[in-house]
C-alpha cells in the first residue's frame, strides 16, 4: 500500500522504552547539578562564572534539598499521627462524655443538629446562632420545652433564608416559663460515645443526635 505522507507511518518504541514514567516536570536534585556542570562547560571563557555565583547557586540547591527532605519528614509524621489520633479516638467510644456545645460546626451541605439542657419547663425556648463576630444570623423558636436533653437543627440558613459559608458558629440558648421568668438553659450536655465521624474533614464524637468536637469535651468517664 502507498504511504501518502510521513504521518502515516508510525514507528512503535524500542520495548525498552514503552513502559517508562513520563519524564518529571519538577527539577530535581540530579537535574540541578547538569544544569550547573553545563553551564560550566559552556560557559564563556572572557567571562567566566564567577565565584559568588557559583556559591550562590550551590546553596539554592542546598535550600531545595533541604526543602523536599523537611516536606518529606512532615507527610511521614501527619501520617503516623493520624494513625495514633484514630486508634486514640476509638477508645472513647462507649466513654461516658461531657462537652460544652456553645459552638456548632456547619458543613458545605445539609444543616446542624445539636443538643441543650432545660432545667424546668419552659414555655418558651430560643436558640440564638451567631456568627464569630457576635453578630445574629438566626433565631431558632422552639415552643414549650419539658426539662432534660433536648435537641434543636439549623438548617444552615440566615433570617433571610440565605445558605450560610461552612464554619464554625455560636450558640445560646435562653427560655422563659408561662409566667415570663427565665428558666434555666445550659449547651453543657453529656452523653455515651457511639460512634466517631470525620464527615467534616475533623474527628467528632457522635452521642446521639449531637456530634462534639474533641476540643469541646470537658470530661471523660468510664
Amino acid at each position: 500500500m502507498p504511504i501518502d505522507s510521513v504521518e502515516e507511518l508510525s514507528i512503535p518504541a524500542p520495548l525498552d522504552r514503552r513502559n517508562d514514567p513520563p519524564p518529571s516536570q519538577e527539577l530535581d536534585r540530579e537535574s540541578f547539578m547538569k544544569l550547573l556542570v553545563a553551564e560550566l562547560k559552556n560557559q564563556d571563557p572572557l567571562e567566566p562564572l564567577q565565584a559568588r555565583e557559583m556559591v550562590t547557586q550551590l546553596s539554592q540547591l542546598t535550600s531545595v534539598e533541604k526543602l523536599i527532605n523537611i516536606e518529606q519528614g512532615i507527610a511521614a509524621v501527619q501520617a503516623e499521627t493520624a494513625g495514633v489520633a484514630s486508634t486514640q479516638l476509638s477508645s472513647l467510644v462507649g466513654r461516658q462524655v461531657t462537652a460544652d456545645v456553645s459552638a456548632v460546626d456547619l458543613g458545605q451541605t445539609g444543616g446542624v443538629t445539636s443538643q441543650f439542657n432545660v432545667q424546668s419547663r419552659a414555655a418558651e425556648v430560643e436558640v440564638t446562632i451567631r456568627e464569630p463576630t457576635g453578630e445574629v444570623i438566626r433565631v431558632v423558636k422552639l415552643g414549650d420545652t419539658f426539662p432534660g436533653l433536648r435537641s434543636f437543627s439549623w438548617d444552615g440558613n440566615n433570617e433571610s433564608g440565605e445558605r450560610m459559608p461552612p464554619g464554625r458558629y455560636g450558640v445560646e440558648v435562653s427560655g422563659r416559663d408561662a409566667d415570663g421568668l427565665q428558666v434555666v438553659t445550659s449547651t453543657e450536655v453529656s452523653g455515651i460515645v457511639s460512634a466517631v465521624s470525620y464527615d467534616t474533614g475533623l474527628p467528632q464524637l457522635v452521642m446521639g443526635n449531637t456530634k462534639v468536637m474533641l476540643g469541646d469535651v470537658t470530661s471523660i468517664a468510664q
